[in-house]
């Protein structure tokens, strides 16, 4: 199977090359010109490199000829419109193009990765672009699937960002203490960046999840305080819990969250009290024959080795 992936060069999109490699599957990644270097490099000889970009439709034609599937993976953590980098351009538009581009090429399956908690009334524009696209997915005559992961943990020795990496740089950022948003008490079902990739593969290998949607989440329902304290053992890093009133946050993002340099913007404020927390998550596991993997029991092995 010839399968077009988009994000390759991130986080999520390494694991899922590794995977796809290792199935037997032909991979053709789509990267923008000089991204090369963060495709997975024990990988390389089974990848087959394109250039383009995915909020441009006109780069697109004829990338996808001769592929079987195509894995989406749009991944923005934040935007920064004065420099073009918006979540309707990325998410919505860039999703829409590759969706296009998917039916003209005559590609038959599509797998889509969005995010736990995406709805048409949500209320921070991450979460309706994410919506947006999903709804203009299951529109399309493609044989589609989409995967809504809760944060996702795990590789965080390969120093790519993700909500570990968040928790890491909390506990290391001043000395003594580590703020706290808030209680800290919303809840987060933490899944392993393994059971996520071997999903996408699974998913092209049997036809179960065809037309299905599968919100995802680990086996462990912890809050954003029970993470930090996993996260600390392994660092031995002891610190007082400084805990951080919203109102004061929210001012402070509204001003600041445009600028890269500050650690967070208003909306993942509003998705960190909102919770990312599922009761479908069986369906994924039990779907696909995937034993769950523990949030507690990897950050036990692995941050140790980066303490």
């Amino acid at each position: 199977m010839q399968v077009f992936i988009t994000g390759g060069t991130g986080y999520i999109g390494r694991q899922v090359i590794r995977d796809l490699v290792a199935g037997g599957c032909g991979v053709r990644a789509l990267i923008r010109t000089g991204s090369e270097a963060k495709l997975p490099r024990e990988c390389s000889s089974n990848i087959s490199i394109v250039f383009g970009n995915i909020e441009q439709a006109d780069s697109l034609p004829g990338l996808m000829n001769g592929c079987d599937a195509v894995i989406h993976l749009p991944g923005l953590i934040r935007e920064f419109p004065r420099r073009g980098i918006t979540f309707r351009g990325v998410q919505y538009y860039g999703s829409k193009n590759i969706i296009d581009e998917a039916c003209r090429s005559k590609v038959k399956r599509f797998l889509l990765m969005s995010a736990n908690g995406v709805r048409s009334d949500a209320p921070t524009e991450y979460q309706r672009t994410k919506w947006m696209a999903e709804e203009y997915l299951r529109q399309s005559s493609l044989e589609w699937t989409i995967f809504r992961p809760s944060v996702v943990f795990g590789n965080e020795n390969e120093g790519y960002e993700n909500f570990v990496e968040v928790l890491i740089n909390q506990l290391r950022m001043m000395p003594l203490v580590v703020p706290v948003p808030g209680n800290g008490r919303f809840l987060f079902q933490p899944v392993s960046i393994n059971n996520l990739s071997e999903g996408f593969l699974k998913s092209l290998q049997q036809r179960v999840g065809i037309r299905k949607i599968y919100e995802i989440g680990g086996i462990e329902r912890l809050s954003y305080v029970e993470m930090l304290d996993i996260v600390a053992g392994p660092l031995n890093i002891r610190k007082w819990k400084v805990h951080q009133p919203i109102p004061i946050l929210r001012v402070l993002a509204r001003m600041l969250g445009r600028y890269s340099f500050f650690p967070i913007t208003e909306d993942q404020i509003i998705m960190l009290l909102e919770g990312n927390v599922t009761e479908q998550e069986g369906e994924f596991f039990e779907d696909f024959k995937i034993k769950p993997i523990r949030f507690s029991d990897v950050m036990r092995l692995s941050l140790a080795s980066i303490a």
